[in-house]
C-alpha cells in the first residue's frame, strides 16, 4: 500500500502536520498499539479487518476461547449398535 501524496497534501500542510506530531498520542492510543504489537493483530476498526481478513485468506479478529462445543447428533444420523460374537 502507498501514500497518495496528492490526497495527503490536500488534508496536510507543514504547519498542521508538525502540529499534530507534536500532540502525540493519548495514553489510550499507547495502550491499544502495544496490545496490538503484542498480540500481532492488527489495529483498526471492524470494516479493516475484515478487508485484511479477505485478502489474507485467514483470520486474524479475535476468536472466543474455549473448546467448541460438541454437536447434537441430528435424528437422520444412523446409530451403530455393536452386538458381541458368541
Amino acid at each position: 500500500m502507498s501514500v497518495n501524496c496528492a490526497t495527503w497534501r490536500r488534508l496536510w500542510n507543514e504547519v498542521s502536520w508538525r502540529k499534530f506530531l507534536e500532540e502525540g498520542e493519548a495514553e489510550a492510543e499507547l495502550r491499544m498499539i502495544r496490545r496490538c504489537t503484542h498480540t500481532g493483530r492488527p489495529l483498526g476498526p471492524a470494516d479493516f479487518v475484515r478487508s485484511l481478513e479477505r485478502s489474507a485468506s485467514r483470520r486474524l479478529a479475535p476468536q472466543k476461547g474455549g473448546r467448541p462445543r460438541k454437536t447434537v447428533a441430528e435424528d437422520t444420523e444412523e446409530s451403530l449398535t455393536f452386538v458381541e460374537n458368541q
